[in-house]
């Protein structure tokens, strides 16, 4: 299936990539290049995702079967509306060949039915793209099959991205088997705006074909067989280095969404979330000791309904919960280095001083 471009075909293939990637900041209400990386980062995971079960199996024969769990095999797109998660996700289906389109999550996944877990005990190698999965895939009965898939497939299998809401949580366990990246720049939804928008795609990104996969399938396999092409922290480690080559080959600069590590943003959105919340909260969170310890306790549901006290709960990296119950309590230092909080000693000192005189 693979096969290898010359010169000029491959520089064309990839500056349509590249002006493909440079609209998410072109058009976007909210200038910020960093979105650029999550939508490299997402193209770059379905092009590596063929090879992703070689690489479980690698880590199940030389390091041990509970490490499989940390190569994951679905991404998800999440984040606000209007961002372009959809259109990401189209325009991967093309890179990728596909002549159907991507499916809907109601049409693959349905309670007592086994429709996504038979997809992902295929060796089919190319991966299931899923447009607005809902919150029930990450609780409950796909909870289980998340573990379940992620805990023992090492034989060719595919792996999944999907696109899903700004209301995504998850549990630990969930979050630690997946690969989340975030959207938060909306696309204007005025006339003129889409109308350039139509103009650029077509002048500048036009008909969409494989061939960019296909040379990429091909570089990866010649990777592959002088190994070390994978990395257990950075399992697209590989595709970073085929991609900077295939740059570099084409005479083209090396762009600057192309990053050099994984760019997974839960814990990140979970950070600037619970930093509101005690910027604007801050007299909820009681402080108090023990074994001269200090723990900041927080009832989340004082003023939350009991979902999205929950889904703000599941935001907080396990290392800094002592207590997940109601109230939560919290670990103080590793909270506020989670929120990016530094506190002023010198004021406190200072009034401390003013008390006591």
């Amino acid at each position: 299936y693979s096969s290898l471009m010359e010169k000029e075909e491959l520089r064309k293939q990839l500056q349509k990539l590249e002006n493909f990637i440079e609209s998410y900041y072109i058009f976007s209400t909210r200038k910020d290049r960093e979105v650029l990386k999550r939508c490299f980062e997402a193209i770059l995971f379905a092009f590596v995702s063929p090879f992703i079960w070689m690489m479980r199996k690698e880590v199940e024969k030389e390091r041990s079967k509970e490490k499989i769990a940390e190569i994951p095999i679905i991404l998800i797109l999440g984040g606000l509306a209007n961002t372009g998660k959809t259109k990401l996700l189209l325009f991967i289906n093309q890179l990728l060949g596909n002549s159907f389109d991507v499916f809907n999550y109601r049409d693959v996944y349905h309670r007592n039915q086994r429709i996504l877990y038979d997809f992902f005990n295929t060796n089919n190698l190319f991966p299931i793209l899923v447009d607005e999965i809902y919150d029930n895939f990450f609780k409950g009965e796909g909870e289980r099959l998340i573990k379940t898939l992620t805990n023992t497939l090492t034989e060719p299998h595919p792996c999944l991205i999907g696109t899903s809401n700004i209301g995504f949580s998850a549990e630990a366990q969930v979050i630690r088997r997946i690969y989340y990246l975030h959207f938060e720049s909306p696309f204007p939804e005025d006339k003129e705006t889409k109308e350039k928008a139509d103009r650029y795609f077509e002048e500048k990104v036009g008909l969409v074909e494989d061939k960019l996969f296909k040379h990429f399938l091909a570089k990866f396999t010649e990777l592959v067989k002088d190994g070390g092409y994978f990395k257990l922290e950075d399992p697209l480690y590989g595709g970073r280095v085929v991609f900077r080559a295939m740059f570099e080959e084409a005479g083209l600069s090396v762009p600057d969404f192309l990053s050099e590590r994984p760019c997974g943003d839960y814990y990140k959105i979970g950070s600037i979330e619970w930093q509101a919340l005690y910027y604007t909260k801050k007299e909820a969170f009681k402080e108090m000791k023990e074994e001269g310890e200090k723990f900041l306790v927080i009832d989340l549901k004082s003023f939350y309904e009991s979902k999205e006290a929950e889904q703000l709960k599941n935001k907080l990296p396990p290392s800094i919960i002592k207590s997940s119950g109601t109230p939560l309590i919290l670990y103080k230092d590793k909270f506020l280095e989670f929120i990016g909080y530094k506190e002023d000693f010198f004021l406190k000192r200072i009034i401390k001083f003013i008390q006591k005189s």
